[in-house]
């Protein structure tokens, strides 16, 4: 156990926090929307040998296609580098891709976010203030077709919610569980696994996937009546003899840092 900058003791030297069902939620419309932008951002930036833009109904038949591929191959959607998506999708279109790679691939990754954002969890800001207090650094891990910049910069405009940085599934190729990801998070914010508190939503992907890297891990429930009601596996609750702290309020995560609760 360490100490904070005010002599406080401190169980854990930064906090890994998931975005989706924990941080924000969203609903099948404001999904449906955000795939709708990406796929008018696929279509202006790729052009057909006549001169002409592919049009959306083209965009979207070949990226289901692509999608069915990738889901029957066993690699998730969320795990789809944009760079490999877009190189895709412009040799099953017959298509250039017009503008530079980079800038196609950010403009795919903000897509519909500031149109279309997701709701944020209320009591997020109260538990940002309080861990910037006491200098606890703050990194996000996701699976998500956005990458992490896109997040980060939408999370800060749009509700002052600043992160050390944010990984997802988009930028390595590979989606929670996988120790990779949580690693990656770790080096993010230079502390050791071992020193870091994970608190996400799902048993599997989230509480197994961080303690399968070395982080501590608690599973937050405060969202799980947001779920989607098709949303598959649900909740999940853990065996009984998991011993891992089950909470109902971001301010909880407080006292598993070594401070003090805060409410919203």
């Amino acid at each position: 156990m360490t100490r904070g900058n005010g002599g406080e003791k401190r169980a854990f030297d930064a906090l890994s926090l998931d975005l989706a069902e924990t941080l924000l939620w969203d609903t099948p419309e404001l999904s449906s929307r955000s795939t709708d932008a990406r796929n008018q951002i696929l279509s202006r930036i790729f052009r057909k040998p006549d001169g002409t833009s592919p049009s959306v109904e083209e965009i979207v038949r070949v990226r289901e296609g692509l999608e069915a591929e990738w889901v029957r191959s066993g690699r998730p959607l969320a795990s789809i580098r944009p760079t490999e998506l877009i190189a895709t999708m412009g040799v099953h279109l017959g298509a250039q891709r017009v503008v530079p790679e980079e800038e196609a691939v950010a403009a795919y990754a903000s897509a519909g976010l500031r149109e279309n954002p997701p709701f944020i969890n209320p009591e997020a800001p109260a538990l940002f203030r309080a861990l910037e207090e006491i200098g606890i650094p703050v990194v996000g891990i996701s699976n998500s077709q956005r990458s992490g910049r896109a997040w980060q910069s939408h999370l800060q405009e749009s509700a002052g919610l600043r992160f050390t940085g944010i990984v997802t599934s988009s930028d390595l190729g590979v989606c929670k569980p996988d120790p990779w990801i949580f690693q990656e998070a770790a080096r993010c914010v230079r502390v050791p696994p071992p020193r870091i508190l994970h608190v996400g939503d799902r048993w599997r992907v989230d509480v197994q996937g961080a303690r399968g890297a070395g982080m501590s891990a608690a599973l937050y429930r405060g969202l799980w009546s947001h779920y989607w009601t098709f949303w598959e596996g649900g909740a999940e609750m853990p065996p009984e003899d998991a011993h891992v702290p089950c909470l109902d309020h971001l301010g909880e995560i407080l006292p598993l840092l070594g401070f003090p609760e805060e409410r919203p």
